[in-house]
């Protein structure tokens, strides 16, 4: 089979993951597989080194035709992908024909488990004690990612837990604006603003408990790898990451922009290690078993041999 993906994004987010995978996993069970991706784009660069055969186009291109082909190729589609339950519900109220729409969650690579050394490493990176809850979140710095929550939380959080860190892996637009609020609120010093980070197994690594307070996640690439980690995860009941997460089992889900259901979240899994070290083998699991490359990767090629039928 010969497969030509188009991803003109030109930032590294948790689509351009996904497409990545997709590519190497197509020419590991030995189909051709080709990319058109934006010049000098962090996809286009990663892929190139991944031996991907990759035709790179011009960002003046993407920015005269791209309204134009965003329209055009939902028109031309034989089947369209959504990668949650609650994505095609999006995509169904669009107009888009129930028919034409086919749903495969995303997938990660499972990571092997950090060693004891390992995590001292990454601890030691972030300056992080060894015996002080290090939280954290990875994400793009906005308005919909909710990283405000994590904050105002830590300041409530660390009455109980007054060594606590927050460590925020990510950049954009509300970096400033959430370095004031954790001056605002006191805990200015237990925030860790650690900016994009490419080698991200070493915020996973550190981790004592993820946190995802987005308010808007078709899925959540975040909280997969987090999950895969055997990190205890919590996320706000909402989109996506409510499909991932189990309540009570592979995670904790909490009512959205609520700072004490956020806390006690946390606490339970800081008070118990026995509940911490069950969401977290419980979450590998979960995405072993469901959210894989591998499984995305099958489902994907499912799916072009039944258009090609």
């Amino acid at each position: 089979m010969k497969v030509l993906l188009v991803d003109l994004e030109t930032e590294w987010r948790g689509g351009q993951s996904q497409a990545l995978l997709l590519l190497k996993g197509l020419q590991a069970r030995g189909h051709e597989a080709e990319l058109v991706a934006a010049s000098a784009g962090e996809l286009q660069q990663r892929a190139c080194a991944a031996g991907i055969s990759v035709h790179a186009v011009e960002r003046h291109f993407l920015r005269a035709r791209r309204n134009w082909f965003a329209r055009l190729r939902y028109d031309a589609a034989a089947r369209i992908v959504a990668i949650s339950r609650w994505s095609a519900e999006h995509v169904i109220r669009s107009g888009i024909p129930e028919s034409k729409l086919a749903i495969v969650y995303e997938g990660i690579e499972i990571p092997a488990r950090p060693s004891g050394e390992q995590r001292a490493q990454a601890r030691a990176r972030w300056g992080v004690p060894v015996d002080a809850p290090l939280l954290g979140c990875v994400g793009v710095l906005s308005p919909d990612k909710g990283q405000e929550w994590l904050i105002r939380s830590l300041a409530e959080l660390r009455k109980k837990f007054p060594t606590a860190k927050l460590l925020l892996a990510g950049d954009g637009p509300c970096r400033e604006r959430l370095q004031k609020l954790a001056r605002e609120v006191g805990v200015v010093d237990a925030v860790i603003s650690a900016g994009f980070i490419s080698d991200i197994d070493s915020v996973y690594a550190a981790l004592d408990v993820f946190l995802l307070p987005s308010f808007f996640e078709a899925l959540s690439n975040a909280l997969m790898s987090a999950m895969a980690y055997a990190i205890p995860s919590i996320a706000f009941n909402l989109g996506g990451p409510a499909e991932i997460i189990e309540d009570g089992k592979s995670g904790l889900l909490v009512e959205p922009a609520n700072v004490e259901s956020l806390c006690t979240a946390i606490s339970r899994i800081l008070d118990d290690a026995a509940l911490a070290s069950s969401l977290g083998e419980n979450g590998r699991h979960r995405i072993e078993q469901d959210f894989s490359a591998a499984k995305m990767v099958g489902e994907m090629l499912r799916i072009y041999e039944e258009c090609l039928a």
